[in-house]
């Protein structure tokens, strides 16, 4: 009995050595292969045909160019095959006008940064200064002259941005507005199309609009004008102020 538990443990023995050795066999040989590549690529991205010669990005205007390619980290003469395209994505996603970035190879020595950039829904006035706002009420970037002029104005706490933005949906009868104020649940509306201001309930935009346009068919029949229209008040209730 010792006798065969000792071939058997041999036999054992014997396998564990061969798995052991196959699988130092295979390490080497990966590594060989990967190292080989290594030495291909580093060939490969020392010929001149093929480094980078030529960076076009497709960007808003009001983004500077050098700043989005310093920015992703790409340089000219750079191996094209050494370029990180996911890792020039991920830096320039941090640009505060970038919604989204995209960053092709176009082989033998181009490559491609398409911004798609963070839309404009208004303008707001913070700490004196104007600022652009995106589709969530966020704050993007100080207002430049020549840009976006002709979005609407926020005048309200920041906290009320994402409710102000979202109510723009809701007022096209009263398009073109220029200015939105929010109060409480009260929004105040400034519209080209009236000489005055319409205030109504944020939260049942449509219903006080109805009541709005009531009195304000009543007053142009009658010939009068008012300063605000208050349509903001519970039931059929509107207020005009200021009527002359």
């Amino acid at each position: 009995m010792d006798n065969i538990y000792i071939k058997a443990n041999k036999k054992g023995k014997k396998k564990i050595g061969r798995w052991i050795l196959l699988v130092i066999v295979l390490t080497l040989l990966f590594f060989g292969l990967f190292k080989g590549c290594q030495h291909t690529i580093r060939a490969i991205n020392n010929v001149e045909a093929i480094k980078v010669k030529k960076i076009n990005v497709k960007a808003p205007s009001i983004v500077s160019q050098k700043e989005l390619i310093e920015l992703s980290g790409i340089r000219i003469g750079q191996g094209i095959l050494e370029v990180s395209t996911l890792s020039a994505q991920k830096q320039l996603n941090k640009h505060k006008w970038v919604k989204k970035a995209k960053v092709r190879r176009s082989l033998p020595s181009t490559i491609n940064i398409d911004i798609t950039p963070k839309k404009v829904k208004a303008l707001a006035m913070i700490n004196n200064e104007l600022f652009y706002i995106d589709e969530e009420g966020k704050k993007i970037d100080k207002f430049t002259p020549g840009h976006y002029n002709d979005v609407i104005v926020i005048n309200s706490k920041q906290e009320n941005y994402p409710r102000a933005i979202n109510s723009i949906y809701e007022l096209k009868k009263l398009e073109p507005v220029s200015e939105l104020a929010i109060e409480q649940d009260v929004l105040s509306i400034y519209s080209s199309k009236f000489h005055f201001k319409i205030k109504v309930d944020i939260d049942n935009i449509d219903a006080s609009l109805s009541k709005a346009f009531m009195v304000i068919k009543d007053l142009e029949g009658r010939g009068e004008k008012a300063k605000t229209i208050d349509a903001s008040l519970p039931g059929n209730k509107v207020v005009v102020i200021g009527k002359y």
